[in-house]
């Protein structure tokens, strides 16, 4: 492949020099930028079954990591459901490795893990520059397009976010591979096949990483189509990407099976890809441009034909447009190709054509904004012809990329913790109910159960700004509440406010309803108890007695279903739980019977003058 503006291939000192100052700049200033991301914490938005809860990475033992390349894989190729893990569902084992470097040097002090993610993107960005140069020629324009990378704000979710690992990981063996191919074509003998080596390995590690390396081969295509010279060649440099090809198709295959299996692929629906395509390609330009209302996750909602084909229609002209202007624009038409087409390959894994868990998430623009950057330095270039403009242009350039920077900084303090992170969410997304969930999850950790009551509530109740009946949010929700709403309850009731101490418990009865536990009517009836509301406390006790007694006779049934198809384990698992509610809810019985003879002699009392509680 023949660069498009090739810089001389030289190892003299000289050479080397001239690229020293830039690269020192460039990751001193990227670490200026994010160091303020050393101090953040984890954040309760994958941090803690990826690396706090995660036991894999506390050992770099050869079968533990041997555990981490087979986990998933073995069961979706051999079936074997003892190597699947429920809190993993990609496969990505080289991110899992990394963890585990950072484990037997930090423990689990988030400053080591922030610390690798920031050296990685400097790294990124140093690689960046590389590709710039070897794309533009030219320093200080190459220089500009890395710094940019390095600096925009969209790159904080990769960067400041401690599972953002596996962007910044394949990125940088992304880039190495692509560097690599490009460099061998330029060499000859033992140092042609090292570097041809060194590419498909890399390639490996980055799919390893992330599936969104499976672009990488194309790109390769892609690089020889524009910038390759027309002698003849074409083919025979094509066949050298053949092997990448494979390397990509195999990896790709395996990451598919697994997220298909852990249902983040939810299977074919090309009609609803279709639609969806202009809204994810326009959204992501504009983060680009306008990197405001930054947020994870993102609340962008599907659109459909049916209801949304005028803005369907208009957002695809809006991308076409640009498209068609930054050809127009761009110096050569051959440079416009490969950057247009580097931001669309790049991006076409999380563009929803075989539909994913997420449709919009910032971090998905991690690597593919590289293309963008390249053509706009370059346009940029084109316009400096004269010393006037030449002024303007700096200036201009260096505006840009202090306000990247500042916006950049800023951003890093919304990830200080699961608080400032559910609360940055939540006040841009108020309506979604993840959002919710999160910052009240994020106040409980810190015992503010009356705040993480609130946010629930929103979810919870038809009232709420963020109500929600999805099955998955009433579990997070009943979850969350379960284990705090008697502290809370009991919190009210100490500071005088027995009224919505009650409240409390009765939410809740009706929330676990379909749970068919016992338990909130149990606590139910201890508050109204502990208020001498002996009936009323008489009636959630019979309450929780009647669940008792419908939850045991279905595990009875349960078992005895279970033993009429041979399965004893089963079944004595499932009258072992019927036999677990007698412990544990014993005494229901004598309780009724203790509350109806004090709310016997309260009756009497009032009777006879003796003024007992009233209810």
């Amino acid at each position: 492949m023949s660069a498009p503006a090739t810089p001389r291939d030289s190892a003299a000192p000289s050479a080397i020099l001239r690229h020293a100052l830039p690269c020192l700049l460039l990751a001193a200033l990227t670490f200026a930028v994010f160091s303020n991301a050393l101090r953040c914490q984890f954040v309760s938005f994958d941090d803690w079954f990826l690396i706090e809860e995660n036991t894999r990475i506390q050992s770099l033992a050869p079968l533990n990591i041997g555990r981490m390349f087979t986990v998933n894989v073995s069961a979706v190729l051999l079936g074997d459901r003892g190597w699947t893990d429920s809190n993993t569902h990609a496969w990505l084992p080289l991110r899992e490795l990394s963890y585990a470097l950072d484990y037997r040097f930090w423990g689990l002090l988030p400053v080591g893990y922030h610390l690798t993610n920031v050296l990685l993107h400097a790294a990124n960005a140093l690689l960046a520059y590389a590709v710039l140069l070897w794309l533009v020629k030219r320093r200080a324009l190459a220089w500009l397009g890395a710094a940019v990378f390095a600096v925009h704000p969209v790159q904080v979710e990769s960067v400041t976010w401690a599972s953002g690992r596996r962007d910044v990981l394949y990125a940088f063996f992304y880039l190495l591979a692509f560097l690599a191919f490009v460099a061998h074509e330029r060499r000859s003998g033992w140092r042609r096949w090292v570097l041809y080596g060194l590419s498909l390995a890399c390639l490996a590690a980055s799919l390893l990483s992330k599936a969104s390396a499976m672009t990488l081969p194309a790109v390769l295509g892609l690089a020889i189509l524009a910038f390759g010279e027309s002698d003849g060649t074409f083919w025979r440099r094509m066949s050298w990407t053949v092997p990448h090809w494979v390397v990509a198709v195999v990896l790709t295959l395996l990451h598919w099976l697994v997220a298909r299996q852990a249902e983040v692929v939810k299977g074919p629906a090309l009609g609803s890809s279709l639609a969806n395509a202009p809204l994810i390609f326009a959204e992501y330009a504009r983060l680009l441009f306008f990197p405001v209302h930054l947020v994870a996750p993102h609340g962008t909602g599907s659109l459909r034909w049916g209801s949304d084909g005028a803005q369907i229609l208009l957002l695809a002209g809006m991308v076409a447009g640009l498209v068609v202007v930054a050809f127009w624009a761009a110096p050569r038409r051959s440079l416009a190709l490969f950057c247009i087409g580097w931001w669309f390959l790049l991006l076409l894994p999380v563009a929803n054509f075989i539909p994913i868990s997420v449709l919009v998430a910032e971090r998905y623009l991690y690597l593919p904004q590289l293309g963008a950057c390249g053509l706009g330095v370059a346009v940029l270039g084109g316009l400096m012809t004269t010393r006037w403009r030449r002024g303007i242009g700096v200036t201009c350039a260096a505006a840009a990329v202090a306000l990247l920077s500042l916006g950049t900084h800023g951003r890093n303090r919304v990830w200080a913790n699961s608080r400032t992170f559910w609360q940055d969410g939540a006040s841009k997304w108020p309506s979604i109910p993840v959002m919710r969930i999160g910052l009240a999850t994020a106040y409980a950790d810190v015992n503010d159960f009356e705040r993480a009551w609130n946010q629930y509530m929103m979810v919870a109740l038809s009232w709420g700004r963020a109500v929600s009946y999805n099955k998955e949010h009433v579990s997070l929700v009943s979850r969350g509440l379960k284990k705090f709403y008697d502290t809370l309850a009991r919190q009210r009731e100490g500071s005088g406010r027995s009224t919505e101490a009650l409240e409390v418990y009765e939410t809740m009865v009706r929330l676990l309803q379909e749970e068919k536990s016992p338990e909130p009517w149990v606590k139910l009836a201890e508050a109204h108890e502990r208020r001498g509301q002996w009936v009323k406390a008489r009636e959630a006790v019979l309450a929780a007695q009647t669940l008792v007694r419908q939850v045991q006779k279905e595990k009875e049934e349960l078992a005895k279903a279970h033993e009429e198809q041979g399965d004893d384990d089963k079944a004595r698992e499932a009258r072992l739980a019927a036999e677990k509610l007698d412990a544990d809810y014993p005494g229901l019985a004598e309780w009724v019977k203790r509350l109806e003879a004090k709310a016997e002699e309260a009756k009497r009392g009032q009777e006879g003058g003796g003024g007992g509680p009233k209810e």
